[in-house]
């Protein structure tokens, strides 16, 4: 059974290109989306403009929309848009799993196959807290993620509690201190970041069952999903980044604390510093 996989970006880099055909690939047989804009049309694969996609939900979010974070209010503001759009392509095209990711992350794996490894997990994340590389079994998990974004920025932005029922009320008015109270400590302490996308699922994980989300940075048949090039992780460090030696094409990393090498999945190439490395990784060439 094939995983579609699903892409997401704002502005035509050169790395998404890279990232496309590398992804293309190993998962020739597998439909590939790319959720864009005007800059960004590609006709290899199934490109889908995300005006296309918004809807009053979209709309509700973008407009209550508040930064609580150091980064770029544009930049926060997508990646938090983005799950709203994928969740209105699943159900526009009745897809029922899918594997979303980054635009910067390098592939080397069959996604269908690797899926087999999560299929008891209603999704998966990468470090705990992001999806950005990982499996989505069940789409219900779309729904919860933009029901609860959408409540807690709606009292950031208004100042007062969404009349849906008092349990939810008390759960907005609740995440709506805890992430207000986040961000003021980061500042406090002069620390760069803060609240994202990222901040919401790793709270959505201790909702319901952590046992249900997968990890894909696990090793699992001595192969990994990479979540962040410039992270130790416990494999072979040099230059500020992992340690990478090929094998038949394909990245692998010495992991220091079970002493043999792993089998890279994909490489996510995290930071502006890091996405011109990407070329140097291909392989469909």
């Amino acid at each position: 059974m094939t995983i579609p996989i699903v892409f997401f970006n704002f502005g035509n880099p050169a790395f998404l290109d890279i990232g496309l055909k590398q992804a293309l690939y190993y998962n020739s047989e597998t439909p590939i989306y790319l959720i864009g804009d005007d800059s960004n049309h590609k006709d290899y694969v199934n490109y889908i403009h995300y005006t296309d996609l918004m809807d009053d939900d979209a709309q509700e979010f973008a407009q209550s929309f508040v930064n609580l974070s150091t980064n770029n209010e544009f930049y926060e503001k997508i990646c938090f848009l983005r799950w709203f759009l994928i969740r209105n392509l699943v159900k526009k095209e009745n897809i029922t799993r899918l594997f979303a990711t980054d635009s910067d992350v390098m592939y080397y794996c069959d996604i269908a196959k690797e899926a087999e490894n999560f299929k008891n997990y209603r999704y998966t994340l990468t470090h705990n807290v992001s999806a950005g590389i990982g499996f989505i079994n069940d789409i219900s998990c779309l729904d919860q993620f933009c029901e609860f974004t959408n409540g807690v920025y709606n009292r950031l932005k208004h100042g007062q509690d969404l009349q849906i029922n008092a349990s939810h009320s008390s759960k907005f008015k609740y995440y709506y201190d805890k992430f207000a109270g986040i961000y003021e400590i980061r500042k406090r302490n002069l620390l760069a970041g803060g609240v994202c996308d990222m901040t919401f699922w790793g709270e959505m994980r201790l909702m319901d069952n952590p046992g249900l989300v997968g990890e894909t940075s696990a090793i699992i048949n001595d192969t990994t999903f990479d979540h962040n090039i410039n992270a130790t992780d416990s494999y072979d460090w040099e230059g500020g980044m992992k340690k990478f030696i090929w094998k038949n094409d394909e990245p692998y990393c010495h992991n220091k604390w079970l002493q043999r090498d792993i089998k890279f999945n994909c490489v996510h190439f995290q930071g502006a510093h890091r996405k011109g490395l990407m070329q140097n990784f291909a392989t469909y060439k």
